[in-house]
């Protein structure tokens, strides 16, 4: 039996499966990957339309296929969101505090 103990208070949402320390049922999980993706690649093209810049130069500057990621279809990690970001002038803390995952 795993026990877990949080280090800080937590308001975000937790499902059953993860509080147990069990594995992760398919369809289980309380975000899902697809709709988070579509979120975060929403933002980004808000980001890019504020800069006044088209895809085809953030893709250009950055060396990734901005249109992919906004339109939530590739899956990316946490270097590259770090980087998005900071293309943009942002830290990951200031991109994610205006998402609502």
């Amino acid at each position: 039996n795993k026990s877990f103990e949080l280090l800080e208070p937590y308001e975000g949402k937790l499902s059953r499966t993860v509080l147990r320390g069990e594995s992760s049922r398919k369809g289980a999980d309380l975000l899902d990957i697809n709709d988070a993706l579509l979120k975060i690649g929403a933002m980004f093209r808000i980001l890019r339309r504020k800069a006044g810049l088209t895809q085809r130069a953030v893709s250009k500057d950055t060396g990734f296929n901005i249109g992919h990621i906004e339109a939530g279809k590739k899956n990316i990690n946490i270097t590259t969101l770090e980087y998005l970001c900071n293309y943009y002038g942002l830290t990951l803390k200031e991109f994610f505090d205006d998402i609502n995952l």
